[in-house]
């Protein structure tokens, strides 16, 4: 289990990563960062081999992930 959770959260220390360098232009990337967020999210709780828990908690991660990006 804690290797599927690792496989989930590292798409979200990648953005983190990216977003956060200094003297780079980031916000051309925030919408395609708010994609590959949301696909590796749905991934997660489509997958059958995620366990239940996992998968709830992926699905409020993608409801809050849409509403920060409609807030956007």
């Amino acid at each position: 289990m804690a290797h599927r959770v690792n496989k989930i959260l590292q798409v979200f220390t990648k953005v983190t990563l990216y977003m956060s360098r200094s003297n780079t232009p980031t916000l051309p990337w925030a919408i395609p960062m708010y994609d590959c967020m949301e696909t590796a999210l749905q991934s997660a709780t489509l997958d059958n081999n995620v366990s239940g828990k996992l998968q709830q908690a992926c699905t409020v991660g993608l409801r809050k992930l849409h509403h920060y990006f409609d807030m956007a």
